[in-house]
């Protein structure tokens, strides 16, 4: 797996760093990392996703050791610029022990990390912890296998607070902040896709054309959704054009941005 994501599209003009807009990726090779905002695919037709792997286990091998590194934004008013100073923890899944922990991020947000696999599939999850800001957890869906480019962000509580408010929730400081993430089997977030949250808490999609979440939205245009008001785990059903991904289940800690991929293989308990 090789996954790097931005958690919002933006106008070239909005954002003080160049970032790839409604791409789950940021590789060169993507046909679906548009250069501006305005390259967004059409809302009629969305693009083709890669449906191949579709209730397939993951792959189970990695190399050792695997390499871990990426690339810490901040978000206010939904814009992105690189955050110095974030920490990135990779825990295990099964006991949430700590397997790496990277030096704090530099000025351009890169942090770097390498964990021994055994040569097997890593089924972990990431922390992200930063002065001012809300801890984050991201949690890659499938186990890790041929790294993990992860863009990922950070947030104060006011920031987050504005999602809420745009979203039509309320927010508060314990809130468990769930951003379910809709990817294909190439890693490509997926235009026009759905989420079915259980136990039921509100979903609320990210709306490019407005640069923000849309209460009224009836699907993603980016493949990320904000679910408010839900519980300590919740499981994420994805929907595209009539097909329906295996349940993938993410915990989302109180007071806690939670960053959740929900990809087409199956998981551990299918």
């Amino acid at each position: 797996m090789r996954l790097s994501f931005v958690l919002f599209a933006l106008a070239a003009c909005s954002s003080p760093s160049p970032v790839t807009p409604d791409g789950a990726r940021a590789r060169p090779d993507s046909p679906r990392a548009p250069d501006a905002a305005g390259d967004a695919p059409s809302r009629d037709a969305p693009p083709a996703a890669d449906l191949a792997c579709l209730g397939q286990a993951p792959p189970s091998t990695a190399p050792d050791p695997l390499a871990l590194d990426g690339k810490v934004f901040g978000v206010d008013h939904y814009a992105l610029s690189p955050f110095a100073g974030a920490v990135v923890t990779l825990h295990r899944r099964s006991d949430d022990a700590v397997l790496v922990t990277s030096l704090p991020s530099g000025t351009d947000g890169t942090y770097e990390l390498a964990a021994a696999t055994g040569g097997d599939a890593l089924d972990a999850y990431f922390t992200i912890t930063a002065t001012g800001m809300l801890p984050v957890r991201v949690d890659p869906g499938d186990p890790l296998t041929t790294g993990y480019y992860a863009l990922a962000v950070v947030a104060a509580s006011d920031e987050v607070a504005r999602w809420y408010a745009d979203a039509g929730a309320a927010y508060s400081s314990d809130a468990r902040t769930l951003i379910s993430v809709a990817v294909d089997c190439d890693e490509a977030a997926i235009d026009g896709a759905t989420v079915a949250i259980a136990p039921s808490a509100q979903v609320t999609y990210y709306d490019s054309a407005a640069s923000r979440w849309n209460p009224a939205a009836t699907s993603s245009t980016n493949g990320f959704a904000l679910v408010t008001g839900g519980a300590a785990t919740e499981s994420a059903t994805v929907g595209w054009l009539g097909t329906t991904f295996p349940a993938h289940a993410a915990t989302a800690p109180a007071g806690t941005v939670t960053l959740a991929v929900a990809s087409p293989h199956a998981t551990a308990t299918d």
